[in-house]
């Protein structure tokens, strides 16, 4: 059902009612999503990279690992950067995107379904 949902939208933020604390930041500027931005080359570990953090960060604060089943796969030049403060820090965050055409599922290369 998600990915039919990404397929048909281009994103997994179907629901404009859904609050999530993960998309609040200081300022309160918009974003329709977090992402890393990989470029990908011949060589590198970028899946160990992207998938590590979901893992480790919750255990050091005593929560459950987040488990991925789907990763997302967008062309960069199709967003644009926000950059913002997470409640409670003072350094500048570039992980915020909004994407630059209302049509996101133009901004769409790929889905990854984890098992």
């Amino acid at each position: 059902m998600v990915l039919d949902i990404i397929r048909k939208l281009g994103t997994d933020r179907y629901s404009p009612k859904r609050e999530d604390e993960k998309y609040g930041n200081a300022e309160g500027r918009h974003i329709d999503i977090f992402a890393l931005d990989f470029r990908i080359g011949p060589k590198g570990r970028y899946m160990e990279n992207f998938i590590e953090p979901f893992y480790t960060y919750p255990k050091q604060e005593g929560r459950k690992p987040v488990r991925i089943d789907v990763i997302i796969i967008y062309d960069l030049s199709k967003l644009k950067r926000v950059p913002h403060r997470y409640e409670g820090r003072e350094d500048i965050k570039r992980d915020g995107f909004v994407f630059r055409c209302p049509d996101k599922k133009d901004a769409l290369l790929g889905i990854i379904k984890v098992l």
